[in-house]
């Protein structure tokens, strides 16, 4: 033990630290951390303010890959289904071969075992097999057997077979598939970016991801960034592969940057607000006080009162009620249900809407008049209510009424104190939300609120990017004064002691500053002053936040720091390399989609994932091609290493990066191309070609049993559009040149998947003739006897390839049936060298002969083809030799049966008539 211990500590110290100090941080892998939580920020504010795209549904139901498990539970019960005595009814003899079929050849199959290995197939893949059998072979039976129905019934069967075996594979995903809510966003992320959940709740704290406003004055400061740089004429950070795009390029991020600002305006208009841009560029005006108003709910509930029993004055039989209205608005008044004195207890709810922001609610309590034509009721107390939508609350109080009843000697009126009458009330009111903040405050200005004085102000939302202050007064549904803060920045002030305003309700300032005007607010506590200036940060869209902002509380600002995310979270976005960080964000999604996720995706991704992707892209200008050809490159990789893609993927992408290229999209008839994404292009084209050739080459493998659906035929057409696929755009630089190639024509593009089919054709063919039961040498089959084995090998091959490929083959005319001649042609070395070796008319060639005559008779295609008519040619000798000798062997027999026989007349008569022996 002693030695052991010793033996770590030399390690240790010979790797160059000591107990008690910590392990060197590899600087390679502390910068990808960087890196990662970087991105996370950037990405956390675009699912914390998404506005340039919208969640969409799932294209289609996902399901879960099948395993090696569940293709073990489904291999035992097709054997048991098959050794069961109770499936051998003739009727479904049918059935029962393609069951058998189903279990023997595909099952069994190494292709089988490769599809559950690959991932990109599930049950549903298996089901689709077995369709395709049987529908096969139930367009053998007659007309009348009613195949549809049989059909149905047949597939109804297989399901109850696999039912118990794959019931957890069989589900449709639902859970990562669908729309996605932010919280679900942020958690799938942090686990694709590595972030942990304590580092996402700091981030989320410091950048105020709940707070919709911070996020809309993110944004916007964003745009303002990324507009400047563009117009402030500096030189392109990209080499393009013309002169002329360089101007062009700047035109484009002026157009995005207008799309993303009318994108950030348009969801306002849910909010009913009055539009304002504040530009006089766009020719509209700057808003007044007269543009818009304010609406607020106010809700009050009268519970109980208190005292009113026994009050001299008033008869006990009368039945009180109470009377609520808003001083200023005599439209509507609501009045409760009348209750007895003895029991003065409501339920009733009053609901008022007003614009005034400070508005005052009286609540009355009366009886019933002695003047039947008195309606309103004598009044006993009323109480009044000074509203403001920031400081009430819900909760329901006591209050004491105002005596407004007459009692006594001479008709005077009683105190309250004497009086007694108590209200329980609970009164709310709501803020509407355009109206971010208001409050008491202290204000003067240069040109608004000349006089230190306070005010109640309030901070209005009228666009999406233009906000008011507002100065109101009691009972006033317009603003006194207001004023816009577009230009305005604001910042923490700290008066000196000349300076108004050293009030106490006034100590902590701050102040807004424009060229030539100047606004100075005062606040009664450090918090209230802080609210304001964030929320007016906010507003003015400055890039620079005020210093002493800080709205972290507690331990959250040293540990920011600590971590060192406060220095990320301050970066702005137009400074940084977004290129090379969208493409580290993709790969990294699709890395755990592919490997980590057990959807059958084939490359797509989820919902929530490409809708965070897209927001991105939008949000911080990644180029059109950037986005689609680093997708496009990642799922060759994917391809190359075996996973499964869908060819509809393929062709998705790379019509989208051959569409930008030639400009086919375009207003302007072309879009920028840099010199890296032409680079890119033609490498990444080169290895989807290359994909694409293996893929038509060794198709039985790739696409096992025509799974998925259609993939076969999507991949000739797809490399079809690859090799007629020609640049024609103008390219200025020299390197650039040499990558220009002649366009294929669709002749030749037949030709070229021919010879893949070919190539395909041999190694298949090598395949089949390896495999048992025949025995084989390093040259091939050994036998006449293996000959016709191989023979049924391959007509075998040939109708699962008819049922499974035979729609994808005839894409070009007569594809397939030259594909099957190349096979035939392999096998006819084969056969003509184990021919070469039999005796000339021998009868063991016969049985081959027949086989393949009739196969060949009995297909339309290789009727009299080339290796029909071959194998005519090659078997006409040894037939006929088999003819001759069998002739001369059957004339010699009858010679020596004639030599030995003698004949004889008997019983002749004079019609000579007799009768030999």
């Amino acid at each position: 033990g002693i030695n052991a211990e010793y033996g770590v500590k030399a390690e240790n110290l010979k790797n160059g630290f000591t107990f008690g100090q910590a392990p060197k941080k590899d600087p390679v892998q502390e910068a990808h951390k960087k890196k990662l939580k970087l991105i996370y920020i950037l990405l956390a504010r675009c699912i914390a303010y998404p506005f340039t795209t919208k969640q969409t549904c799932d294209r289609g139901y996902r399901y879960m890959n099948i395993n090696e498990t569940a293709l073990i539970k489904m291999k035992e019960s097709f054997r048991e289904y098959l050794k069961s005595p109770d499936n051998t009814d003739s009727k479904d003899a049918v059935f029962i071969e393609a069951v058998n079929w189903f279990y023997r050849i595909f099952l069994m199959s190494d292709r089988a075992v490769e599809m559950t290995t690959s991932g990109g197939y599930t049950t549903k893949d298996f089901q689709h097999v077995f369709k395709k059998k049987i529908y096969h072979l139930v367009c053998k039976l007659p007309d009348d057997y009613g195949r549809m129905e049989l059909l149905s019934v047949w597939i109804t069967e297989y399901d109850e077979i696999v039912s118990h075996s794959s019931e957890e594979h069989d589900r449709r995903v639902t859970n990562t598939e669908g729309q996605l809510n932010k919280n679900q966003l942020y958690t799938l992320f942090q686990k694709i970016l590595e972030v942990t959940s304590y580092e996402h709740k700091l981030l989320f704290n410091a950048m105020q991801l709940n707070n919709n406003d911070e996020q809309t004055a993110a944004v916007r400061r964003e745009l303002e960034n990324r507009s400047a740089r563009v117009n402030s004429g500096e030189k392109p950070p990209y080499i393009f592969i013309h002169q002329d795009m360089a101007a062009q390029y700047r035109e484009e991020e002026r157009k995005s940057v207008r799309e993303l600002q009318e994108k950030h305006t348009n969801p306002m208009k849910d909010m009913n607000l009055m539009q304002f841009d504040g530009s006089e560029k766009a020719g509209k005006s700057m808003p007044c006080k007269h543009d818009f108003v304010l609406n607020f709910n106010v809700e009050v509930e009268v519970m109980e009162v208190k005292g009113l029993a026994g009050i001299k004055g008033v008869q006990q039989d009368r039945r009180a009620f109470c009377v609520m209205e808003i001083e200023g608005q005599t439209n509507k008044v609501l009045c409760t249900d009348y209750v007895t004195q003895k029991n003065p207890v409501w339920t009733n709810k009053a609901e008022f809407q007003t614009k005034q922001p400070l508005p005052t609610v009286k609540v009355v309590l009366r009886v019933e008049s002695n003047n039947p034509l008195h309606f309103e009721g004598r009044p006993l107390g009323e109480i009044l209510f000074k509203m403001k939508p920031e400081t009430l609350s819900d909760r329901p109080k006591w209050d004491d009424l105002e005596a407004k009843v007459e009692v006594g000697q001479g008709g005077v009126q009683m105190p309250n104190s004497v009086f007694g009458l108590q209200i329980k009330t609970c009164v709310k009111m709501d803020k509407p939300e355009n109206m971010k903040l208001g409050g008491l405050l202290y204000i003067r200005g240069t040109s608004h609120w000349q006089k230190w004085k306070r005010r109640y102000i309030v901070l209005v939302k009228v666009g999406q990017i233009v906000f008011c202050l507002c100065s109101y007064k009691e009972k006033q549904a317009t603003p006194n004064e207001m004023l816009t803060l577009e230009g305005y920045t604001v910042n923490y002030y700290s008066p000196e002691s000349e300076h108004p305003g050293t009030e106490e309700d006034a100590k902590y300032q701050f102040r807004l500053l424009k060229e030539g005007e100047e606004v100075t607010c005062g606040a009664k506590d450090s918090h209230t002053q802080q609210l304001w200036v964030n929320a007016l940060y906010r507003a003015t869209g400055q890039t620079t936040r005020p210093e002493k902002s800080d709205h972290l509380r507690g331990n959250d600002v040293n540990d920011i720091r600590k971590a060192g995310l406060d220095m990320l979270i301050s970066k702005e976005p137009c400074k940084l390399d977004q290129d090379s960080l969208f493409r580290t964000l993709q790969s990294l999604t699709l890395e755990y989609r592919m490997k980590k996720e057990s959807t059958a995706c084939r490359g797509w991704l989820s919902t929530g994932q490409e809708f965070a992707l897209q927001e991105y892209a939008e949000r911080y200008g990644i180029r059109y091609l950037t986005v689609h050809l680093s997708y496009l490159k990642e799922l060759v990789d994917y391809a190359n290493q075996g996973y499964v893609i869908d060819p509809n993927k393929f062709r998705d992408l790379f019509k989208n990066c051959c569409n930008h290229i030639q400009g086919k999209n375009s207003d302007d008839g072309v879009w920028t191309v840099t010199k890296e994404e032409f680079l890119e292009f033609y490498e990444v084209r080169s290895q989807l070609k290359a994909l694409l050739i293996h893929q038509i080459t060794d198709f039985r493998r790739i696409f096992p049993f025509g799974r998925p659906d259609n993939a076969l035929k999507t991949t000739i057409k797809l490399l079809e559009q690859v090799l007629t696929h020609r640049i024609e755009l103008k390219v200025d630089l020299p390197e650039l040149l040499a990558y220009e190639e002649e366009e294929m024509t669709a002749l030749e593009c037949r030709k070229q998947t021919l010879k893949c089919l070919e190539e395909g054709a041999y190694n298949n063919y090598v395949e089949i003739s390896r495999q048992p039961p025949w025995q084989s040498n390093e040259e091939g089959p050994v036998g006449m006897e293996n000959m016709i084995k191989l023979a049924d090998a391959c007509i075998e091959f040939q109708q699962e390839t008819l049922v499974y490929y035979g729609e994808a083959l005839n894409v070009y005319d007569r594809m397939m049936c030259e594909m099957n001649e190349a096979l035939w042609r392999l096998y006819g070395v084969d056969m003509k060298y184990e021919l070469s070796k039999q005796e000339s008319g021998s009868r063991d060639i016969l049985p081959l002969y027949h086989k393949l005559n009739s196969y060949f008779y009995e297909e339309e295609e290789l009727r009299y083809g080339k290796f029909h008519m071959y194998l005519h040619q090659v078997f006409a000798p040894h037939i006929v030799s088999y003819l001759e000798r069998e002739e001369a062997t059957l004339r010699e027999e009858l010679e020596d049966a004639l030599e030995r026989e003698t004949w004889r007349t008997e019983n002749c008569t004079e019609d000579f008539s007799c009768c030999a022996v």
